[in-house]
């Protein structure tokens, strides 16, 4: 299973591929003059935008939950197809013996903004790989940090902040190696980015501390999700070389204040997490919003 860091990078080099055979259509429709009409289906296609690989690329980078920018790629899809009405339009044209410099024009412009518009969501998808742990492929604190800012410009009255913390992860590193950590993290986070649902996000805090961004319809239903994680996590068994790895993890759950700053909504969650470490570990705790932690490992 691919982690986002790679999906990043090869997106990347095939949004670079996706510009170079774009340019080179501008050799093809200079050398129309010299080939016959047939050769040309391709380009005066009504749908040859949809048909083009490049419109499957960016349908595939739309539906990566690690992708927001959802103006941005809208702008690229319509370039792109921007792109292929006016080289049908120049097809024409000649064929029509009706062609000149304008309508050449139009379409090395249309060419231009394409490339314009992919170069920006190439720019884009570069700042989250710069802001993506290489490990684990997760997106890390810089990224939660500005998606919560974000998400604070509409203040959803059902967002939840989770702080997962795998236990005595120093006894895996001692037992079994530091590597050996390195692909229990890896591999967990896979899991668990597997389990999440569409609207819960995955980021990599530090160390063993991973972070949720979750929406719930209250504090029963953010329970029931972190314990859901906490279970996800329990009935993993981690292979590394020809041993297994269990591991549990501790989390602690709270509902997103916005008259306090995130650094103050991620304490009150911690505090829970910490209080689930203090009585027993491996365990989903939620702050009440009355300063009373709830245990919901133990509620079905």
């Amino acid at each position: 299973m691919e982690n986002n860091f790679d999906k990043l990078k090869l997106i990347i080099d095939a949004l670079n591929d996706a510009i170079l055979s774009h340019h080179e259509w501008t050799g093809n429709l200079i050398a129309v003059r010299f080939l016959n009409e047939n050769s040309t289906t391709s380009i005066i296609d009504e749908d040859a935008h949809k048909k083009c690989k490049t419109s499957a690329l960016l349908d595939k980078i739309g539906e990566e939950t690690f992708f927001s920018e959802t103006a941005l790629l809208k702008n690229v899809k319509q370039a792109h197809k921007d792109m292929h009405d006016k080289a049908r339009i120049l097809v024409h044209s000649y064929h029509s013996q009706e062609i000149n410099d304008d309508t050449l024009h139009v379409y090395i412009q249309a060419q231009q903004e394409f490339v314009a518009r992919v170069e920006l969501l190439k720019n884009k998808l570069s700042t989250l790989i710069n802001t993506s742990d290489p490990l684990t492929g997760l997106p890390t604190r810089p990224s939660l940090q500005l998606q919560i800012s974000d998400i604070v410009k509409s203040k959803p009255d059902d967002l939840y902040l989770v702080v997962i913390d795998i236990d005595h992860f120093k006894i895996v590193n001692d037992t079994y190696g530091h590597n050996a950590g390195d692909e229990t993290l890896r591999n967990l986070s896979l899991t668990l980015q597997s389990k999440i649902r569409s609207t819960e996000k995955l980021y990599r805090y530090g160390g063993e501390e991973f972070v949720m961004l979750i929406y719930a319809d209250n504090l029963s239903s953010a329970g029931y999700a972190g314990s859901r994680i906490c279970r996800n996590i329990s009935e993993t068994k981690l292979k590394y070389h020809n041993q297994f790895i269990e591991v549990t993890a501790t989390i602690g759950i709270a509902k997103y204040k916005y008259d306090l700053s995130f650094e103050d909504n991620f304490e009150i969650a911690d505090q829970a997490l910490y209080y689930g470490k203090s009585t027993g570990r491996n365990r989903c705790i939620i702050d009440d919003g009355l300063s009373h932690f709830i245990n919901y490992s133990s509620i079905e």
